[in-house]
C-alpha cells in the first residue's frame, strides 16, 4: 500500500515540473486526485513558515519566517537594507545575526523575536516547516479546519 501511495503521489509531479507544489497551478484537464491534493494547498501554505538557513531564499517582508510574530509577515520595505533577503541580516563570517542592523531596522518587539532565532553554525539551505500550534504541539487542525 505504501508503494502504491508513493506511486500515486509521484504521478502528480507532472503538474509542477519546473516549480514546486506551493507554486503549482490547478490546470484545465487534471485528474480527480490532483484536484483533491491541490485543494489542500492554501491550508498548507497558511501553516508553513521558513526556518532560516543561509537566508538567501527568504523575503524579509513577504515570507513567514519570524516565530511567534503576531503579524506573520512584515509587509513593508526597509530603507536601510540593500535587499529584501534575510541573508542580509546575518553576519556570514561567523554565522550570527547582525544585531546592530536588526535593532536599527525593526521595531523592538520584532527585533527581539529575530534575535531569538538560533542560527546553525554550518550554513544550510532554508527550510519550509510546519509552524504548529501556539503551544508548540503538532495538530492537524489549522485555521479552523479539522
Amino acid at each position: 500500500m505504501a508503494q502504491f501511495n508513493l506511486s500515486l503521489l509521484a504521478k502528480q509531479a507532472k503538474y509542477f515540473p519546473n516549480s514546486n507544489f506551493l507554486n503549482s497551478r490547478l490546470g484545465n484537464s487534471c485528474s480527480y486526485v490532483w484536484r483533491s491534493i491541490w485543494a489542500t494547498k492554501d491550508t498548507l501554505q497558511k501553516g508553513l513558515m521558513w526556518r532560516v538557513g543561509m537566508g538567501q531564499g527568504i523575503s524579509i517582508s513577504e515570507d513567514t519566517w519570524i516565530p511567534n510574530n503576531i503579524n506573520v509577515r512584515l509587509m513593508s520595505r526597509f530603507d536601510n537594507l540593500q535587499s529584501d533577503r534575510v541573508a542580509e541580516l546575518i553576519s556570514s563570517n561567523n554565522r550570527v545575526w547582525n544585531e546592530e542592523l536588526i535593532l536599527n531596522t525593526f521595531p523592538e518587539e520584532v527585533a527581539d523575536l529575530i534575535l531569538r532565532i538560533l542560527l546553525a553554525q554550518e550554513p544550510h539551505d532554508d527550510l519550509l516547516a510546519w509552524r504548529g500550534e501556539p503551544s508548540g504541539d503538532f495538530s492537524r487542525r489549522y485555521g479552523g479546519i479539522y
